[in-house]
């Protein structure tokens, strides 16, 4: 494991740590009902105030990734940053009486922070070619999901009617970014300069400064299948965050009707974190193995299976653990697995576009898969866990579908790469 990590490269340890600050200075996109609410709004506003606040969120997402694409993405992560201190600032020396300017300010502090997303996500793709993106992106997100585990620790610590020091917080925290990535990306750049003066292996992985031999998605298959092959991945990732949002709704509700449910299912939140956080990266060295489109499509299949397993067995404690442990594995065969796709199916020129549409999907498919799962468990009954089989087994026919879209040398890539292995 050690010799596994000392392969990470030092511009994806700045990356990952400027990413893993971003998200637990992030937590008003978790708590912005909970902030609002201390502000004084009335329920009315608290409903309208979140509907902004969300589409800020998916607006920044996407503007974040076209900017990218359009000035580069290290001005767009560094820029972000320096807006998100100012805005960190004006929230903490803001006047809360004035809650409509206040809801403005927490809108775009949402969407600067989301505009983070696709360049990074860019730049952990472009870090490494074929199967080693895997591994960088396991990686990587550890600290997102750290990070994401961070922010509501924070406001639990230093308290809900503290939020102005949460503000300062992040000010503090944002600060340290730009150091953070000048440290990371320039380093790996002195590196690269001085090793074009000396001989290296071909083979060699590449840091996220420029490397054309690593440029995803150089190759493109043309035609209709290779136009429609990211709209598919995009659609089967958006099923699959409906069918993985039933952590948060079917699940639950159908373990609230079992004798001791309640704790069973607190111990289930446990199980995910733990699994994802110290397994995913391990896991990744041998997913990556496998081609992407089947990597991508088994992941999506036991996450889904560990769900409908969890919901038919909620009266056999044992058979629950064991299908969360099954959903939690899918999700770390799938999580990364779905970024390293579209890198591979995205030409270089739309790569932060590419992230930045799949992280909007997840967003969409996260957000509405709660109503969906709680109104299938209330119409369907016992027939919503089939019913969310059938949304993984869509997710997986659409995966298969943008196979067909793929570069035509993909395969023999993947057979040298596993031959080198």
């Amino acid at each position: 494991m050690a010799q596994k990590l000392s392969r990470v490269t030092r511009d994806i340890w700045a990356l990952s740590l400027a990413t893993f600050i971003n998200r637990a200075t992030g937590f008003l996109g978790l708590f912005a009902a909970v902030f609002f609410n201390e502000i004084k709004l009335d329920a009315q506003a608290v409903v309208l105030a979140l509907l902004i606040v969300g589409i800020a969120g998916v607006s920044g997402s996407l503007v974040g990734g076209h900017l990218a694409d359009r000035i580069g993405k290290l001005p767009v992560l560094l820029g972000s940053t320096l807006i998100n201190i100012v805005i960190f600032t004006a929230l903490a020396l803001a006047d809360y009486t004035l809650g409509w300017w206040t809801v403005t300010l927490a809108a775009l502090n949402v969407f600067v922070s989301q505009s983070f997303v696709g360049p990074a996500s860019a730049l952990v793709a472009a870090s490494a070619a074929g199967r080693e993106r895997v591994s960088r992106f396991a990686f990587y997100r550890i600290f997102i999901n750290v990070g994401s585990i961070v922010a509501p620790a924070l406001v639990g610590i230093i308290g809900r009617e503290h939020f102005n020091l949460l503000f300062w917080f992040s000010v503090a925290g944002s600060a340290l970014v730009p150091f953070i990535l000048y440290w990371g990306i320039r380093g790996a750049a002195t590196s690269n300069a001085s090793s074009t003066s000396e001989p290296s292996d071909p083979h060699e992985n590449a840091s996220v400064v420029d490397n054309s031999q690593n440029k995803p998605g150089a190759r493109r298959h043309p035609g209709m299948w290779g136009t429609l092959a990211l709209p598919f991945v995009y659609i089967a990732m958006a099923f699959t965050m409906v069918v993985y949002a039933q952590h948060q709704s079917a699940v639950p509700l159908r373990l609230d009707s079992e004798p001791n449910g309640v704790q069973l299912y607190s111990f289930l939140l446990i199980i995910n974190p733990v699994i994802v956080i110290f397994f995913e990266y391990p896991l990744s060295h041998l997913t990556k193995r496998l081609p992407s489109y089947l990597a991508l499509s088994l992941g999506i299949f036991v996450m889904g299976f560990g769900v409908a397993l969890t919901g038919i067995c909620a009266s056999l404690p044992a058979i629950v653990i064991a299908g969360w442990v099954l959903f939690s594995v899918g999700e770390c065969l799938f999580a990364p697995m779905s970024h390293t796709y579209v890198a591979e199916l995205a030409s270089e020129a739309a790569q932060s576009r590419s992230q930045s549409y799949l992280a909007t999907v997840q967003s969409i498919g996260y957000a509405l898969g709660p109503g969906i799962g709680s109104w299938m468990l209330l119409v369907l009954a016992a027939g919503a866990w089939g019913g969310f089989m059938i949304l993984t087994l869509a997710a997986v026919g659409m995966v298969l579908c943008a196979r067909l879209g793929e570069p035509r040398e993909s395969g023999a890539d993947h057979a040298d790469e596993r031959d080198k292995s």
